[in-house]
């Protein structure tokens, strides 16, 4: 894959653009993994979460939406915003 980058975190294999280096887990819960990461472009720190079989569930799919609207509207120095959503490679096949 052109311009991504793998790594295993929490027995979760992560897709990644390539100016993502992955520094350690972060910890895990009933919707993914969390991983912490360095992205070279901007040297900052990153949490990224990846949701395994994110549509499964109609309710779990709809949570997981809500947290992504809710992220996208944080501007506080103290509250995690969400700053970028990996596009998966097709429109269709894709669970995670």
């Amino acid at each position: 894959m052109k311009g991504k980058a793998q790594f295993l975190c929490g027995g979760s294999i992560f897709t990644v653009d390539e100016k993502y280096e992955f520094q350690k887990r972060l910890g895990h819960g009933a919707y993914g993994v969390v991983a912490s990461a360095i992205d070279k472009t901007t040297k900052g720190k990153v949490a990224i979460k990846k949701i395994a079989k994110a549509f499964s569930d109609l309710v779990d799919a709809k949570r997981v939406l809500r947290e992504i609207k809710i992220l996208k509207f944080f501007d506080h120095e103290n509250i995690i915003s969400l700053l970028d959503i990996e596009k998966p490679p097709a429109e269709t096949g894709y669970e995670d």
